[in-house]
C-alpha cells in the first residue's frame, strides 16, 4: 500500500481534499471572497515566522532587546524573519479590515451568515491587539513608551488606576507587563484568531451548502475561478510583504527602553488616527475620545445584522459606515502625520532618538553584558557625557544639538575658545552667544569699540587682536609655538589688569575674569566644571550670590571621572570631534 493510500484509509485526505475543492461557492467566484483565503495564508506566514523568531526570543527586561538585535543583526537571515513577521501583520489588519467593510457593504452579514461576519469584526479585534502586544516585545524605546502612552490614557477612566495594574502586572511597565504581553501574542491571541477564523469559514461553507441543496443550479465549485482569484490576490501580497522587508531590511529596532529618558512617544502608524483623536479632548474626556470612538465603530458593525432592515442586496447603511469610518481614518492619519512633520521639537528629538538607536545597534555587536543594554549604555563614554551634558550644562549652554538658543542663560559653546570665537568675544563680549545673557555682561569691555564718555580709549589694532586670539585658541589645543609669543606679550601688557595669566595680575583685583593659561584646554574645562570659583578658572568671586544665574560647582555632585569624561566631552564637541 502506497503512502497516499494509506492516509486516505485511515484519514480520508483525498476524500476531503476533493470535497474541499468542488465545493459550491455561494453567488459565485469574487475577488472579495480572496481577501478571507488571504487572511488564512497571512495567518499561517505570521504563525511560522512567530515560531522561529521565539527561537532566539528572551522575554526578560535585560534580554529582550538584546534578543531582537541578536536575531535583526546577527542571526542569519533573522532580518527577513522579523520582516515578514511584522509587515505580515499590519497587512493582516489592514486586510482584516477590509474584509469586514466588504462584507457590511455587500449585505453579507444578514441571517443566516450574522455569526460567521461577528467573528470577522472580533478578528479585527484580536489582530489589532497581537499587533500592539508584538510591539512591545522588541523592548525598545518606541514600543516601550507607546504603551505608556496608551496606559495613561486608560489611566484616565473612573477604574483606570485597577486596569492599568491589571495590564502592567503592578505600578510600573516592566518584566510582569512583558511577561503577559509576550504570553498574549505568542500563544493566546493566535489561538483565538484561528477559532475566529475558523468559525467565519464552517458559517460560509454551511450557508453555501444551505443554498446549494435548495436551489442545484447556478452555483460553481470551488476549482477552478475562485481558486485562481485566491491565489493571485494571496501571491500579490506576499510580493508586497517581501518588498516592503526588503526596502526597510526587516523591522526597525529603536534603542532600549529606558524609563528615566524622555523619547517622543508615538503609536503605531496604523493607530496614528487616535493620536490625532486626542487633540480634540482632554482630562477624562481623552479616555472616551481614544477608546470611545473605536468602541463605537465596534459596536456600529458588530450589530448591523440586526440594525440593516434591509433583507437583500447591498447595505446601504453597511456602505455609509464603511465609507465613513474609511474617510475619517485616512484623514485623521494624515493630520496626525502633517502635524508631526510641522512640529520642529518633535522632529528634533526623533532624529536624536534615531542617532542612539544607532550607537545602541552599533555597541551591542561588540556584546551586550548580563545587567542588560541600559548598562551597555551607561557604560559608554560618548553615550555617558551627552547624558552628564545635557542633564548638567545643557540647560543654560547651547552646543550642537544640545540646549536651546532662547533660553540660553550662558555662553553658546559651539566654536567656544576657537580663533573665530575670541575674535567676536574681543569686539562684542556682550553678544548673546557669549556673555549678553550671563551674569558677567557689562564686565568685559570691547577691545576696539570705545565706550561711551571714555575719550582716552586705545583700540586695540587688528593684528594684535589676531595675535591675541590665535595664541588664546593654540594655548587651548596645546599647539602653542614660539610664534605666538607676540599675542603672549599682547595678553600680559594688557590683558592682566582683569584676568591672570600664569597665576599673575587682575590689577584691579576684581577676582572674576579668568585665567588665560591654558584658556580652553581640557584641564581648564575640567577645573571649571569641578569648581568655578578656584584660582584655576573664574577665581573667588565667580559664586557670589549677588550674581544671579552664575555657574554652579559640580565637583561634589559628579565624581571626578565624570567631570573629567564631561571636559572631554565639551573639550572635543566645542571642535567638532568625537570623544577620545
Amino acid at each position: 500500500m502506497s503512502l497516499g493510500d494509506y492516509l486516505e484509509d485511515r484519514l480520508g485526505t483525498r476524500r476531503r481534499l476533493r470535497a474541499a475543492l468542488a465545493h459550491p461557492i455561494a453567488g459565485g467566484p469574487s475577488w472579495a471572497r480572496s481577501v478571507g483565503f488571504t487572511l488564512l495564508f497571512l495567518l499561517v506566514v505570521l504563525t511560522l515566522t512567530g515560531i522561529a523568531l521565539t527561537t532566539s526570543y528572551a522575554p526578560t527586561i535585560e534580554s529582550a532587546w538584546a534578543s531582537v538585535h541578536y536575531t535583526t543583526y546577527v542571526m542569519s537571515h533573522g532580518w527577513l524573519l522579523r520582516g515578514l513577521h511584522r509587515f505580515a501583520a499590519e497587512t493582516m489588519l489592514v486586510l482584516a479590515c477590509a474584509h469586514v467593510a466588504m462584507l457590511a457593504s455587500g449585505g453579507a452579514h444578514r441571517k443566516p451568515r450574522e455569526i460567521g461576519y461577528v467573528a470577522a469584526v472580533l478578528a479585527i479585534g484580536a489582530i489589532a491587539a497581537a499587533c500592539i502586544t508584538g510591539g512591545v516585545l522588541p523592548w525598545d524605546q518606541r514600543g516601550y513608551w507607546a504603551r505608556r502612552v496608551e496606559i495613561s490614557i486608560a489611566e484616565t477612566n473612573p477604574l483606570g488606576s485597577d486596569l492599568a495594574r491589571w495590564i502592567q502586572g503592578g505600578d510600573d511597565l516592566g518584566q510582569l507587563a512583558l511577561g503577559r504581553m509576550f504570553a498574549a501574542h505568542a500563544i493566546v491571541l493566535p489561538l483565538v484568531i484561528a477559532a475566529l477564523f475558523r468559525l467565519r469559514r464552517r458559517s460560509e461553507w454551511t450557508f453555501a451548502e444551505k443554498i446549494s441543496g435548495r436551489h442545484n443550479s447556478g452555483f460553481e465549485s470551488y476549482v477552478p475561478r475562485q481558486a485562481a482569484r485566491d491565489l493571485a490576490l494571496a501571491a500579490s501580497t506576499a510580493i508586497l510583504i517581501g518588498y516592503a522587508t526588503n526596502k526597510f531590511h526587516g523591522a526597525p529596532l529603536a534603542a532600549p527602553a529606558d524609563p528615566s529618558s524622555d523619547f517622543p512617544a508615538r503609536p503605531e502608524w496604523y493607530l496614528m488616527w487616535l493620536f490625532e483623536v486626542r487633540h480634540f479632548a482632554s482630562g477624562r474626556m481623552e479616555f472616551w475620545a481614544t477608546l470611545g470612538v473605536p468602541a463605537a465603530l465596534f459596536v456600529f458593525f458588530a450589530v448591523l445584522p440586526w440594525i440593516d432592515r434591509r433583507r437583500h442586496g447591498a447595505s446601504i447603511l453597511g456602505s455609509i459606515g464603511a465609507l465613513a469610518s474609511l474617510v475619517a481614518i485616512v484623514a485623521l492619519t494624515h493630520a496626525a502625520a502633517e502635524r508631526d512633520a510641522r512640529d520642529v521639537k518633535y522632529q528634533k528629538a526623533l532624529a536624536e532618538s534615531r542617532a542612539r538607536a544607532k550607537v545602541a545597534i552599533d555597541l551591542a555587536m561588540k556584546g551586550v553584558p548580563p545587567q542588560g543594554p541600559l548598562a551597555m549604555l551607561r557604560d559608554d563614554p560618548e553615550l555617558r557625557a551627552e547624558t552628564l551634558f545635557a542633564d548638567r550644562c545643557a540647560t543654560c549652554h547651547v552646543l550642537g544639538s544640545f540646549g536651546d538658543a532662547k533660553k540660553a542663560t550662558a555662553p553658546k559653546l559651539d566654536g567656544w575658545s576657537q580663533k573665530p570665537w575670541l575674535l567676536a568675544m574681543l569686539h562684542d563680549p556682550d553678544g548673546d552667544d557669549r556673555f549678553g545673557r550671563t551674569a558677567y555682561r557689562g564686565e568685559m569691555p570691547s577691545m576696539d569699540v570705545a565706550p561711551k564718555g571714555k575719550e582716552d580709549f586705545v583700540a586695540m589694532p587688528q593684528e594684535d587682536a589676531l595675535a591675541v586670539a590665535q595664541f588664546l585658541a593654540a594655548q587651548a589645543d596645546g599647539a602653542a609655538t614660539d610664534a605666538d609669543d607676540a599675542g603672549k606679550k599682547i595678553v600680559k601688557d594688557r590683558c592682566t589688569s582683569c584676568h591672570l595669566f600664569e597665576g599673575e595680575g587682575d590689577d584691579d583685583g576684581s577676582g572674576i575674569a579668568p585665567e588665560l593659561s591654558g584658556y580652553g584646554s581640557v584641564a581648564w574645562i575640567r577645573a571649571q566644571i569641578d569648581d568655578p570659583s578656584s584660582k584655576a578658572t573664574y577665581r573667588e568671586n565667580a559664586l557670589d550670590p549677588k550674581r544671579k544665574r552664575h555657574m554652579p560647582k559640580f565637583g561634589g555632585d559628579l565624581s571626578a571621572n565624570d567631570v573629567d569624561l564631561l571636559a572631554r566631552f565639551v573639550y572635543a564637541k566645542v571642535r567638532g570631534s568625537g570623544l577620545d
